[in-house]
């Protein structure tokens, strides 16, 4: 299912973190095992007992995820939820009042993820108050590449996509059909903008969005979290700061390199 699938991706993104993190700290160097720490915490650390990213996040965004079921009204069904999601992503009015019930409810809490991330100091940008996540279908997509590319290429040839489409499509499933994901604030890496497809008319994208509203928003919450809290602890400079004294630290090249990645 597209559930299990997400699962399975953020399971995976676990693993590497906990793979990644065990090699840094490896390395011996104080700054480089502060971020390993600080990425994904052991039962004694050099932070004080300060929740890793991995777990920080993934108890936001379980938080996030309870607060929108708190919201749903108990009688909402599955027809109402698809008349909700067709309304939300296409702007137009639901025609149930379940629904539309269904699409403030969306809305109220896609306004406090926001001002979560906001208040962790992760600038998101403000796309309105319809303003409603484009999550692409990634299993979709990826059986359907050819006619993925073919509804990019009047982009591509007036040039409002630039860039390679297969790399676009290999990022679309490494953060799991969103625009966003982690922002790294690392030196020469570019930070990632909500709604980077926003050109894409609506009608032109319903085919290759996902449908599932429950499932959107779990894959919106789960990245929202990953971003307010990776900012949280490494953003403004604070990551590229502790790089920094590595260095000073004595850290090799290949030892900054093993951690960058």
């Amino acid at each position: 299912t597209a559930a299990g699938f997400t699962k399975g991706l953020a399971d995976l993104a676990d693993t590497l973190f906990t793979t990644g993190s065990a090699r840094v700290r490896e390395t011996g160097v104080p700054a480089l095992v502060d971020i390993a720490d600080a990425v994904k915490r052991q039962g004694k650390d050099t932070r004080g007992g300060t929740r890793g990213f991995v777990q920080a996040s993934r108890l936001a965004a379980t938080k996030l995820r309870s607060e929108f079921a708190g919201r749903l009204d108990e009688h909402v069904t599955a027809d109402h939820l698809r008349e909700a999601i067709e309304a939300l992503q296409t702007n137009t009015r639901a025609p149930s009042p379940e629904a539309r019930n269904t699409v403030r409810a969306v809305r109220a809490q896609l306004k406090e993820a926001r001002q979560y991330m906001l208040d962790a100091g992760a600038y998101v940008g403000d796309l309105g108050p319809e303003y409603f996540p484009r999550v692409w279908d990634i299993h979709y997509i990826s059986k359907n590449q050819q006619a993925f590319r073919d509804m990019l290429e009047p982009y591509v040839r007036s040039g409002a996509l630039k860039g390679d489409v297969d790399k676009l499509i290999k990022k679309l499933v490494a953060s799991e059909g969103h625009e966003f994901s982690v922002e790294t604030d690392m030196p020469g890496m570019q930070f990632t903008k909500q709604r980077i497809l926003g050109f894409i008319t609506d009608a032109d994208a319903a085919g290759f969005l996902e449908k599932d509203l429950m499932e959107t928003m779990h894959s919106y919450l789960t990245q929202a979290a990953r971003r307010a809290e990776w900012f949280r602890l490494f953003g403004n400079g604070k990551l590229d700061a502790l790089l920094s004294r590595a260095k000073r630290e004595g850290a090799t090249k290949e030892q900054i390199e093993t951690t960058e990645q």
